[in-house]
């Protein structure tokens, strides 16, 4: 047999390859594990990796734990040893110095490498282990350790099962094309994803067309949606629950395991049902919910609050969106985790663009007070006698802004496209792309990481998220149409200045790729399955 004995400190090993990072110690090879191990793929029968795991972060122990795997042969086997931190607490809870020494390790021989980053349950640890490929054997605890002898798997088994909630979904905006561009890069990690609408949501027919499993419902869910959705909402909620407990039962039977919920409605009528069920929760908040609290007489407050307990985790966005939510929802803050959106970033293409005289200043986000778009036209007729264009794209109601335009004698620089279900050849045609929004439920803004990944310069308002968002790869501008006016010249007139905001876009929009932020997701799901 082919064994290998890494981090192996005092322990050498006679007949085992023995690896250590600190050369005062015996060892056949000193290398940094947190690196790529210098061995073939599927070389070795056996690792042993006793007292390791602590001393990596979490992302760190499972870059480690993929090379063990990709170095072991398949039925190879591996043996962990770390220590198991709440025994350490109980034992030791009225002799501080040694808790803190088992807590925290010791650094006086090899510095930082000595300390200890992280700590495991016996469930976290066969967690971690499933999801690096290996098939937890046996896992026992020994005084003040936990030991687990785990096999690299003959084959990878479904992480999970989930299903996403779009039943109070009331068209295809950012958070929709979120959920499905997520969902698509999850299918890539073998998870299971299914989802549940009501039967007439614009998404509907799209997913169906993607081959997911789709369950629908006879009615939207709007429990914000003014006085007439309201009542709706109670009118139908027995057929909902209903509905949504045949549906979750079904999932459940055939090896669902989480339910995804990022609408209101959603999480205050899935939440309860699900936990019944015996099925997890994650909640996604997009944005600040305080304006939406007080709609229709804080009754979608209430519900809320009735049922902030119930996720087993909530993702948020931005930091911006966190701070306001805690104090707005009461939910513990252990357990929220902050997970960027991110999108496709193969799916825009960067054509070559031709130099003209006309430039085209370009919007695109739905049509909503707030959102900025009569911003924009009041700043375009500030400077109507330059050649230029300007493209607005959205989904909503245009006649309040066909007027405007219209009064202020600019329609017809201005072409109104109303939702498009492809947005890349229009966007990588924009010479600016200006994003004005004050709206009260931004949550993170996904179309600025487009345009960044398009490789266009942005005018925004330094409002909520969209600082945290773009962070430097952005001209921001006062939300007046004088000051927006003002930034949008800068940009089209200073060539210099444009190209180093692109070059900006190109460097902070890797952090939103979409197979990055699933990476995230895949953690927390596959925690609790």
């Amino acid at each position: 047999m082919k064994r290998l004995n890494v981090g192996c400190g005092r322990d050498y090993r006679q007949g085992w390859i023995n690896i250590d990072y600190d050369k005062k110690i015996k060892a056949d090879k000193y290398f940094d594990l947190r690196d790529k191990f210098p061995f073939k793929d599927n070389c070795f029968d056996y690792i042993l990796a006793q007292d390791v795991l602590e001393h990596f972060t979490k992302e760190d122990a499972k870059s480690f734990l993929a090379e063990c795997g990709r170095i072991l042969k398949v039925g190879g086997k591996i043996k962990v040893r770390t220590h198991n931190i709440t025994q350490i607490i109980k034992q030791f809870k009225n002799d501080p110095e040694v808790l803190i020494k088992f807590i925290y390790g010791n650094t006086s021989s090899n510095c930082e490498l000595g300390s200890h980053k992280y700590a495991y349950t016996s469930k976290t640890l066969s967690k971690t282990l499933e999801r690096a490929g290996f098939e937890v054997l046996g896992i026992k605890k020994e005084t003040t350790n936990i030991i687990c002898l785990a096999e690299k798997a003959k084959k990878t088994k479904q992480a999970t099962k989930i299903i996403v909630s779009m039943q109070d979904s009331g068209g295809i905006g950012g958070a929709e094309n979120f959920l499905i561009s997520l969902s698509k890069a999850l299918v890539r990690k073998n998870v299971g994803v299914e989802f549940t609408t009501w039967e007439k949501s614009h998404v509907s027919k799209n997913l169906r067309n993607m081959g997911y499993r789709l369950y629908t419902t006879p009615v939207r869910m709007d429990v914000i949606g003014g006085i007439r959705g309201l009542i709706k909402f109670f009118l139908y909620l027995p057929l909902i629950v209903f509905s949504d407990y045949m549906i979750l039962k079904d999932f459940k039977k055939r090896g669902g395991s989480m339910v995804v919920l990022s609408g209101i409605s959603d999480k205050i009528v899935l939440s309860p049902i699900s936990k019944v069920m015996g099925l997890g929760v994650l909640w996604i908040e997009f944005a600040p919910l305080a304006s939406v609290f007080k709609r229709n007489f804080y009754i979608p407050k209430i519900l809320y609050r009735l049922v902030k307990d119930l996720p087993d985790k909530v993702i948020i966005p931005t930091f911006y969106a966190k701070t306001n939510l805690i104090p707005e929802t009461r939910i513990s803050e252990t357990k929220m985790h902050i997970i960027p959106c991110g999108i496709e970033l193969d799916n825009i293409k960067i054509p070559k663009k031709v130099e003209s005289r006309t430039k085209i200043i370009g919007m695109i986000s739905r049509i909503e007070k707030g959102k900025g778009q009569d911003l924009l036209i009041k700043a375009i007729s500030k400077f109507k006698k330059r050649n230029f264009k300007a493209v607005i794209i959205g989904k909503g109601d245009l006649r309040g802004l066909k007027s405007l335009a219209k009064n202020l004698g600019v329609l017809s620089k201005i072409k109104f496209l109303g939702y498009l279900d492809k947005i890349e050849s229009e966007l990588n045609n924009f010479d600016v792309f200006v994003f004005p929004s004050t709206w009260s439920l931004e949550g993170f803004g996904l179309v600025l990481v487009e345009a960044m990944n398009a490789g266009v310069p942005i005018v925004t308002t330094d409002f909520g998220p969209i600082p945290e968002v773009v962070e430097n790869a952005a001209h921001f501008v006062k939300s007046t149409p004088e000051d927006i006016a003002n930034g949008i010249v800068k940009v089209l007139s200073d060539e210099k200045y444009a190209k180093r905001l692109i070059k900006k876009g190109f460097s902070q929009v890797k952090k939103y790729d979409i197979n990055t932020v699933a990476d995230k997701y895949y953690g927390l799901l596959t925690d609790y399955s």
